[in-house]
């Protein structure tokens, strides 16, 4: 009778034995997978964060891109303007250049007339002085014919003087166009430089200092250039 109740009992605590171990597996499964999942999800979110940096950066690059396309356009723009600007002030004083060429040789040319009417009023004084009484009356020709070179002298020299004024005011504008286009020049030291009134190009490696004494020397003239003879 013992026996026929301990087989049961038997076979039910086998039963429940290899549940129980079944059911432990079965949680170290459950712990595995969950272990595995956890280990995937931080690698997803990894993954999702990795995207989205890229993405900013893509973004970023295409706004820096942008902006340098921007300021290229800008600068060259800018370039334009200031050769266009370069251009004008160049015309200008090879206008300015052709003028003060034209005066200096109308200046010239008075003086070489004021140096004959000197030289006929000295003759005529010379002539005065050395005449006998029998010519009164050639004297007083010459004397009319001095007072008519005086006056003429005198126009002259006011023409002079006036042309002198006009040759000061073209100086005065060569010398504000010169400081105008060094300015112009100083911001765009980054292009090849070009003489305003000769064109001669200095490359944009060259001193400065030396494109300014090339432009400076051609506003040196000789010094009996003005001068009255």
């Amino acid at each position: 009778m013992d026996n026929a109740e301990q087989g049961p009992q038997y076979a039910l605590h086998i039963a429940v034995h290899t549940l129980r171990e079944r059911c432990k597996q079965l949680q170290q499964h459950v712990a595995l997978l969950e272990e595995e999942n956890i280990n995937l999800r931080s690698k997803c979110s990894q993954h999702e964060d990795l995207n989205r940096s890229i993405n900013e950066v893509d973004n970023l690059r295409s706004q820096v891109k942008y902006c340098i396309l921007n300021k290229v356009a800008e600068l060259s723009e800018q370039k334009e303007q200031l050769q266009n600007k370069v251009k004008m002030v160049t015309n200008e004083n090879q206008d300015l250049w052709s003028k003060l060429t034209q005066l200096t040789k109308v200046n010239s040319t008075l003086g070489s007339q004021l140096t004959k009417i000197n030289d006929t009023l000295t003759q005529h004084a010379t002539t005065q002085f050395s005449s006998t009484p029998q010519h009164n009356l050639i004297r007083s020709k010459t004397f009319t014919k001095s007072e008519l070179q005086t006056k003429v002298l005198q126009k002259n020299l006011e023409e002079n003087d006036k042309i002198s004024l006009e040759l000061e005011d073209i100086s005065l504008k060569l010398s504000d166009s010169f400081n105008r286009q060094r300015k112009e020049l100083d911001y765009t030291q980054t292009f090849d430089r070009v003489c305003p009134l000769c064109s001669k190009v200095y490359q944009k490696d060259v001193d400065f200092a030396l494109f300014e004494r090339h432009v400076e020397e051609h506003f040196i003239l000789d010094d009996g250039a003005f001068e009255l003879i």
